[in-house]
């Protein structure tokens, strides 16, 4: 189960507008991706100083979970993060296993191959492969 998250601004309004869908197919998600307006929100980011972008999740947020936040810098490019959570620890630190990896900036074509793993391998397989 992969829920998708994502923001852009909506008409005139200068206010960002938070979407989400649960529970989407990989096609919907490269659908999402691929019909975000990417030309306007880089825009509309530059001239009010913050900016849209997309989060998949599988899994739980609270609890054990993968997740790639997808943040657009330029057109069809953006910076791509992994979050692995397998454990929360005590307190958030003690007895965590967790992880975070940093792709850079990235083509639309190269963070939809990389959001796909959301689709095929369990947070734990994902752990093992980023380790």
């Amino acid at each position: 189960m992969v829920d998708a998250h994502y923001q852009h601004r909506t008409g005139s309004s200068p206010e960002l507008v938070l979407f989400s869908r649960k529970n989407i197919s990989y096609k919907t998600a490269c659908d999402i991706i691929d019909r975000y307006p990417w030309a306007s929100e880089l825009e509309l980011s530059d001239r009010y100083g913050e900016g849209g972008g997309f989060y998949f999740v599988a899994g739980a947020p609270e609890g054990i979970h993968a997740a790639y936040q997808f943040t657009p810098v330029e057109a069809d490019r953006g910076l791509l993060n992994l979050e692995l959570v397998l454990k929360k620890g005590w307190l958030g630190m003690i007895g965590r296993r967790a992880k975070s990896i940093d792709f850079d900036a990235v083509s639309t074509s190269m963070a939809k191959q990389k959001i796909r793993e959301l689709f095929t391998d369990s947070p734990e397989a994902l752990y093992e492969k980023y380790r």
